[in-house]
């Protein structure tokens, strides 16, 4: 690890020994009868372990909580960044929202895998299902659209889509009709915050409606014509194998910089990054010296980087192995601290204004009892990423 780390510990019985009476019980005493520092927390976190969940308090006592409500139905599946879910009932496709089911289907679908992209919006639905496009007004019918055509998203406009012929992106109304083919010969491309992104020839573009607007050219942002984006809140995330641009919905610039060089290795963004626009900082994590399918030891580590300038400063670094398309980081703002957590169970708290100054919490969280599968941690209050 890099930097002083501050170890939370907590009671004689150890945390393997919780049960619903000892929970929330706080000590100065580690086990063996000897002194240990206990550090206050600069918010509550929460640790979501499959059915049962953990809250660490500011002064570093653990509650038991009871586990928040999925707000999906039973063997409902959702598109991450929406609230759009859907599942097979007795063969027919019923989409919703939140916690409400909107559209039930009248067609026969045998299976969910024969299904593509889904997207509901306040008026209408959309879907895919063997490669045509369908869609039906809430409390409608379905109907074909098109072949070889997908949805992207719902704006106030109408619907975006994908059309394989030409890679071209159009418009339709909320009836499916045609309204503009938006562009030919996209590259990439992203519905968010009621537009919608997307490349072509070097150049991202914007689209509200029929209207279009040049945002900035891939060269002079310093990325090559093999970058890529996806939505980061309010802001664009635009990346390529050396470069990460982050700018605001209009196009203007948050912040940008090069990826740290890996000695003879490759340097691969893990997991997405995050944005705190009050402070005017970024965060990113970055893993290095292995590929994808690598079992070797690397070292992860997560960079800080102040609006407007192009400079990432390293604040936090894991070594292990950090192998296999499956690797995922969180990063969450509260403040001046950055929540760092990975599914292979590390979590700690950066304080981005002081060097070296992390609460380290790994070991910690790793004896509570279900969380050796795995677990989800936020700051209490926020919701669950």
């Amino acid at each position: 690890m890099r930097g002083t780390r501050l170890l939370l510990v907590l009671v004689p019985f150890g945390i393997a020994a919780l049960v619903p009476g000892s929970v929330g019980q706080a000590t100065q005493v580690c086990p063996g009868q000897r002194p240990c520092a206990t550090v206050r927390l600069p918010a509550s976190i929460t640790i979501a372990a499959g059915r049962v969940t953990y809250r660490i308090g500011v002064d570093g006592r653990v509650r038991r909580t009871p586990a928040p409500a999925t707000p999906y139905p039973r063997g409902a599946s959702w598109f991450p960044g929406t609230d759009t879910w859907y599942l097979l009932r007795a063969h027919q496709l019923v989409v919703g929202s939140a916690r409400k089911a909107l559209w039930r289907s009248r067609l026969r679908i045998p299976s969910r895998w024969r299904l593509g992209v889904i997207a509901a919006g306040s008026r209408a639905v959309a879907f895919q299902f063997e490669h045509r496009l369908y869609v039906a007004s809430l409390g409608g019918a379905e109907h074909p659209v098109a072949h070889r055509e997908l949805p992207l998203g719902w704006t106030a406009a109408g619907l975006y889509s994908y059309a394989y012929q030409g890679r071209r992106l159009l418009l339709r109304s909320d009836t499916g009709r045609l309204e503009k083919v938006i562009a030919r010969l996209a590259t990439d491309y992203i519905v968010a915050n009621g537009n919608l992104y997307f490349f072509k020839r070097g150049v991202l573009w914007s689209a509200h409606g029929v209207r279009t607007e040049r945002l900035a050219s891939l060269r002079r942002l310093g990325l090559s014509a093999n970058s890529w984006l996806q939505p980061l809140g309010r802001f664009l995330e635009l990346e390529d194998a050396h470069r990460l641009v982050v700018l605001r919905d209009d196009g203007a610039a948050f912040a940008s910089a090069r990826l740290p060089d890996g000695r003879d290795t490759d340097v691969n963004l893990v997991g997405s990054p995050a944005v705190s626009p009050r402070a005017g900082l970024l965060a990113f994590a970055t893993v290095t010296g292995q590929s994808p399918a690598s079992s070797s030891i690397g070292a992860e580590t997560v960079y800080v980087l102040r609006s407007g300038t192009q400079t990432a400063i390293p604040v936090h670094t894991e070594t292990g192995s950090f192998g296999g398309c499956a690797r995922w980081v969180t990063l969450e703002w509260q403040g001046k601290w950055l929540l760092y957590s990975s599914n292979q169970g590390n979590l700690a708290l950066i304080d981005s204004t002081r060097a070296s100054h992390t609460i380290e919490l790994t070991r910690f969280v790793g004896r509570f009892p279900g969380t050796g599968e795995g677990f989800d941690a936020y700051w209490t209050g926020h919701s669950p990423q």
